[in-house]
């Protein structure tokens, strides 16, 4: 394989964030400065999100393959100009949320960076590798920002269940990816769709399926996968909760949606089905639970629950 610089330009978003987290890392080391550090994260996430920009409108712009492992194009330029800028958002919250801990607060914005990369990677993932690897990167910083804030209230608890619960999930997600592997023998989404076009009732083709589609109903808090969400939020740092709602969520939408449809596994109408009773039920129990609740962080979470659910009936009506 030939790499060139002219070749990784379509990754430019995914590059930038990582240089800032690197120069993060760098300025903990060096000297810590909360404003400093948080001033150089939110510089680099808008640069990221100019790149974004820049690669949409730029004369001769078109889908790009980087290597076999991942496809930049308009779906994946439209959901990285999102993730930035929820990251900026959430970076934003987070400076003012964290001033006044008393503790190291610069790691936090090394944490996010992190993640967001994981995220950008996601989105323009088309192999199954790309896409595990993109969403350890996303899950793992996360648990740390979740727990980041340990000595108040409920942080420490709330990554601990997370990091447990979605360690389960990320291992259902790939003994799905073994099953599809060993009947196709690809790990890419276009050679795995064009194998699983006349072979959807395979028995293992199936199971793959079934295991992938329940560690991303985890990820997505979709119903019976949610009993997590409350909990986790409620004792999350108020602007990481924002960030797992929002960046984390839309990553993994994002990349249900190129998986499903590149590998065809949405011809399958086990699929359908189950996304479709996964849609109804997320919409009912995320709405009427979420009218019960005191807590504003849980009423988020619910609500969560309920709008990935109206996402799935798009998906389903495609």
């Amino acid at each position: 394989m030939n790499m060139t610089f002219s070749g990784l330009v379509p990754l430019a978003p995914v590059l930038i964030v990582s240089l800032t987290a690197v120069l993060v890392m760098l300025l903990i080391a060096l000297r810590r400065h909360h404003n400093l550090t948080g001033t150089v994260s939110v510089v680099g996430l808008n640069l990221a999100l100019a790149s974004v920009l820049w690669l949409a409108f730029r004369e001769g712009g078109g889908p790009a393959s980087v290597t076999a492992l991942f496809m930049v194009d308009a779906y994946a330029l439209v959901y990285m100009g999102l993730i930035l800028v929820g990251a900026l958002a959430c970076t934003t919250l987070a400076h003012a949320y964290i001033d006044s801990y008393r503790n190291n607060r610069e790691e936090l914005y090394l944490l996010l960076l992190i993640a967001v990369c994981g995220a950008l990677l996601m989105v323009a993932s088309v192999h199954f590798a790309s896409f595990f690897i993109g969403l350890e990167l996303l899950s793992v910083p996360t648990y740390g920002l979740l727990a980041y804030t340990h000595e108040r209230g409920r942080a420490l608890e709330s990554g601990f269940k997370y990091m447990v619960l979605s360690a389960t999930a990320s291992a259902a997600i790939l003994m799905g990816m073994a099953f599809i592997y060993a009947y196709t023998g690809s790990m890419a989404f276009k050679q795995v769709g064009m194998a699983l076009s006349t072979a959807l009732q395979n028995p293992m083709v199936v199971a793959g399926a079934g295991l992938m589609l329940m560690g991303v109903a985890f990820k997505l808090s979709l119903v019976p996968f949610h009993g997590w969400t409350p909990d986790v939020y409620q004792g999350a740092p108020a602007p990481m909760a924002t960030f797992l709602a929002s960046v984390s969520k839309v990553a993994m939408f994002a990349l249900m949606v190129r998986v499903m449809l590149m590998t065809a596994l949405m011809a399958m109408t086990g699929i359908q089905q189950a996304l479709t009773v996964l849609a109804v039920l997320s919409i009912l129990v995320g709405n009427l639970l979420a009218v019960r609740q005191v807590n504003l962080k849980r009423l988020l979470g619910y609500s969560s629950i309920a709008h990935f659910g109206y996402a799935l009936v798009a998906l389903v009506c495609l």
